[in-house]
């Protein structure tokens, strides 16, 4: 990989600017699915009928807490891509910020 230009430098910072919303809006969703599992294990121990260990069983492969578990799944690796692409652009951003002060200090 070459090192950061100006205009990669200016384009990450676009990036970044363009991607904040979604990235926050990916983020509190994993957040909000986090509860969602919870709501739908609880949803299906209520649901049941047995022993304590049988009813979590039971609320634990119910069709809607498997649909919880893999929006959380689907959101949770749409959250890390993200964070990682905008990771990857402030890291070129802070190389291209130490390349030009150390050109400045020579």
């Amino acid at each position: 990989m070459a090192l950061p230009t100006e205009d990669r430098v200016e384009k990450c910072l676009h990036y970044l600017a363009d991607t904040d919303e979604h990235f926050a809006n990916v983020k509190a969703s994993v957040g909000a699915l986090e509860h969602a599992i919870k709501i739908a294990e609880a949803h299906g121990f209520l649901l049941s009928d047995g022993p304590q260990e049988q009813r979590r069983a039971a609320a634990r492969s119910a069709p809607e807490y498997k649909s919880a578990i893999d929006s959380w799944e689907n959101a949770k690796a749409d959250y890390h891509l993200l964070e990682a692409k905008r990771n990857r652009a402030i890291t070129e951003i802070e190389v291209w910020r130490s390349l030009n002060a150390s050109r400045r200090k020579a």
